[in-house]
Parts: C-alpha cells; sequence; structure tokens
C-alpha cells in the first residue's frame, strides 16, 4: 500500500489510492469529474460515495470507507467494522480509521492502516500506532474503524 501526501481536504481521496493501489492523480481525476458534474465539493460524503463508486464498482471500497449505512451492523462486501475503542489496531490486514473533531459531522480526517500501523496522508513517510495516532489527535474521537475480511 502506497500513501501519497493529502493536499487541501484530500484525505479520503488518498485514503481510496491507497486502498485500491491507484495514483493519486487519477483519483483527483475521477474527484473532479464527479464534482464538477454535481457542483459540489468533493469531499462531501455523496460526492465521495460516487468517486468510490467510479473506482470500485464493486462496493468494497464504498464498504471500507464507511459510506454504506448497512457495514455499520454487518460484515458487508468482505469488510467489517471493528470497535471504536480498540487500544490496537489487528498485527495483520488493513483497512481505514476516521475521525472525528468536536460534535461537527462535518470535520473529520481519515487515513488507511495496514499490518497494525495508521498511514496518514497529512505525513505518510511512515505508520504510526493507534495509541500515537491518538495522543496526537487528543481532542479528536475515533468514529469507526473498517477491516478487509478477506
Amino acid at each position: 500500500m502506497v500513501v501519497e501526501r493529502q493536499g487541501n481536504m484530500e484525505c479520503a481521496l488518498c485514503t481510496m489510492g491507497a486502498l485500491l493501489d491507484v495514483p493519486l492523480a487519477e483519483v483527483r481525476e475521477v474527484a473532479q469529474t464527479v464534482a464538477r458534474a454535481r457542483r459540489a465539493l468533493f469531499y462531501k460524503n455523496r460526492i465521495l460515495d460516487e468517486i468510490a463508486q467510479q473506482l470500485d464498482p464493486s462496493g468494497r471500497l464504498r464498504a471500507l470507507l464507511g459510506l454504506l449505512p448497512q457495514v455499520r451492523e454487518t460484515q458487508t462486501g468482505g469488510v467489517v467494522h471493528l470497535s471504536n475503542r480498540l487500544r490496537k489496531l489487528p498485527a495483520r490486514g488493513r483497512g481505514v480509521i476516521r475521525l472525528r473533531f468536536g460534535g461537527n459531522r462535518d470535520t473529520g480526517h481519515i487515513a488507511p492502516w495496514e499490518n497494525g500501523l495508521i498511514y496518514d496522508p497529512d505525513s505518510p513517510e511512515q505508520g504510526c500506532t493507534l495509541p500515537d495516532w491518538r495522543r496526537a489527535n487528543p481532542h479528536a474521537r475515533v468514529h469507526y474503524i473498517t477491516k478487509e475480511t478477506n
């Protein structure tokens, strides 16, 4: 998994690219096309959902990103939600972690994780553990963590 450094408000796009092994430039192209067609900002959930559908029609990416409502209760498309109270990420596997800041639903951050380490698109050079990431983001709470099951 290669995580590229994000531009302004691009954490979800970087995460999509990393999970699909697609360069960020290609993800940006799709995002700009969708955003222009919908006359909306690319980082809004409804636009992210459409971007994810175009990049991966199977639905697996949407499930990993937490864009499918049913994935919260059950395993969907080879993806399961883990407890947001985890002390550490699984040593094997990969998925997504999503933070929310304060009580604002629209203010958050998302990053891919693999084999127990989070690769933050803000500084993707090296991974960090969940406890380290929590310490670096003390005013945030983990909203959800997803994991691929296959």
